[in-house]
């Protein structure tokens, strides 16, 4: 497999990233330029097959941050929420990862920093029913052996919990811990209102 880095244009990016696994609005366009207002410029990269079929791609922001003294201007990388990929393609995700790192070196960046939504396991840690995520350890093998390093400063939240909405309202509420139902309905006392 053939697998080329290019760019894609302000009008198609959102709708080709969002056929891509993983797909989220920090990734987009808009985001890309909400960001660029506060100091950030966006490069939005994209990885083709050898049909042209978009099988990766990434915002990447870049910031220049100045200490003062000799390290005056230095350059920093950010992915939020990417790349986009499918992670269960090893070598897909060499060829993006290998090239995220040449693009840092390229900018003149200290780092570049990435965080896919790669779920690393399900369920409560320690807890009947949990489950590593295998494809999740091979990324984090693949990410070391390549010189990548886990960072202690999480921008984006480390643990996600995804709720099916289907169930009506009570139900939802009764499934929930006697905290997080007295929370909501303290929310609703207050004045917080949801909308679409």
């Amino acid at each position: 497999m053939k697998i080329s880095r290019s760019s894609i244009d302000a009008s198609s990016w959102n709708q080709q990233i969002a056929a891509l696994p993983g797909a989220h609005i920090l990734q987009t366009w808009e985001w890309g330029q909400v960001k660029l207002r506060l100091g950030w410029q966006p490069f939005p990269q994209a990885w083709r097959d050898e049909n042209d079929q978009l099988v990766a791609a990434a915002l990447i922001l870049q910031r220049t941050v100045s200490l003062g003294g000799f390290a005056d201007r230095l350059r920093v990388l950010y992915a939020p929420k990417g790349p986009l990929l499918d992670w269960d393609n090893p070598p897909l995700r060499r060829k993006v990862l290998q090239d995220l790192a040449a693009f840092s070196r390229q900018r003149g960046a200290i780092f570049v920093k990435i965080d896919p939504d790669v779920f690393l396991a399900s369920g409560v840690p320690g807890q009947p029913g949990a489950q590593e995520n295998p494809t999740a350890q091979a990324v984090v093998e693949d990410l070391r052996a390549a010189g990548w390093r886990f960072s202690s400063e999480q921008i984006q939240f480390r643990n996600t919990v995804l709720l099916d909405l289907t169930p009506d309202p009570d139900t939802l509420l009764a499934n929930m811990k006697q905290k997080t139902r007295y929370n909501v309905r303290l929310a609703e006392r207050k004045g917080v209102t949801i909308r679409s």
